[in-house]
């Protein structure tokens, strides 16, 4: 099980289509970059302590 603040060396992998994070104690906001991944087709956060707010 994994804890923290989200790896910011995630959003750092551009041609990520999909990121399973779900189960793990990782905390605090999303970090802004995560809208970097424009190939991500899924992200799964379940059951995680993660906070954001997602402008559409």
């Amino acid at each position: 099980m994994l804890s923290g603040p989200f790896p910011t060396t995630l959003t750092k992998m551009t041609t990520l289509q999909a990121l399973v994070l779900e189960g793990n104690h990782f905390s605090g906001p999303l970090p802004k970059e995560i809208a970097n991944l424009t190939y991500m087709i899924h992200l799964y956060l379940y059951f995680t302590f993660l906070v954001s707010i997602f402008m559409l």
